[in-house]
């Protein structure tokens, strides 16, 4: 459904933010600060791709902990009905994550993807051995 809401750009607001867990509850937010209007048209589109580089790190981390790494359908759905990202959005945001050396993409088979520009469901995300001083991670 989200594919159609952005592919459309018609008059459906989506009334959360952009990025994971848009309709949440967040106390670290002020209530009184409005949003804006989430319209599925290229500004939310940047404003999305942002939320998900932000959100996607800490994500992973919390899930690498035992070094085994998350699957990305896993990732995609335990996150996707309360957001207005799509699969497309999230393998945009991997591959860059990627490429940055932030995180490496594996194959079920176990075999690297350094250079690929798609991203399987069960492709796992693994964190690299060597962190970069200006990691998104925050680790």
């Amino acid at each position: 459904m989200g594919k159609l809401h952005w592919r459309l750009n018609n008059s459906f607001q989506y009334h959360g933010s952009a990025g994971f867990h848009a309709l949440g509850f967040d106390p670290s937010c002020d209530l009184r600060q409005a949003s804006f209007p989430f319209m599925f048209d290229d500004d939310a589109m940047r404003h999305s791709e942002a939320a998900v580089l932000e959100q996607l790190p800490r994500m992973i981390h919390a899930a690498n902990r035992d070094g085994a790494g998350l699957v990305v359908e896993e990732l995609f759905a335990g996150n996707c009905n309360d957001t207005p990202v799509t699969s497309d959005i999230l393998r945009r945001q991997l591959i860059f994550l990627r490429d940055q050396g932030e995180l490496s993409i594996v194959t079920p088979e176990g075999a690297n993807k350094p250079r690929a520009t798609t991203t399987g469901w069960g492709d796992r995300l693994i964190l690299p051995r060597q962190r970069s001083l200006f990691s998104r991670l925050g680790w």
